[in-house]
């Protein structure tokens, strides 16, 4: 966890604000591995079913997925 090593004490407002600063830069800098978003789309058109694996809670991960316009 982000912090972890931290007091207890500091631990619970700095992950907080840790979150709030990666969820509001979410997204601005993430791009997508070279050849990634051409495999997507070659699995797309031929209608094979993919997923995301990922260790991002679900409220960071609708946002990103948003953002790099894999929601559909």
């Amino acid at each position: 966890a982000a912090f972890a090593d931290w007091p207890d004490a500091n631990h619970a407002a700095l992950l907080e604000r840790f979150l709030a600063l990666y969820r509001r830069d979410l997204g601005s800098a993430t791009v997508f591995f070279p050849g990634m978003a051409e495999l997507l789309d070659a699995l797309d058109a031929r209608r094979v079913r993919w997923a995301i694996v990922t260790n991002k809670p679900g409220w960071l991960t609708g946002p990103l997925l948003d953002a790099l316009g894999l929601s559909k």
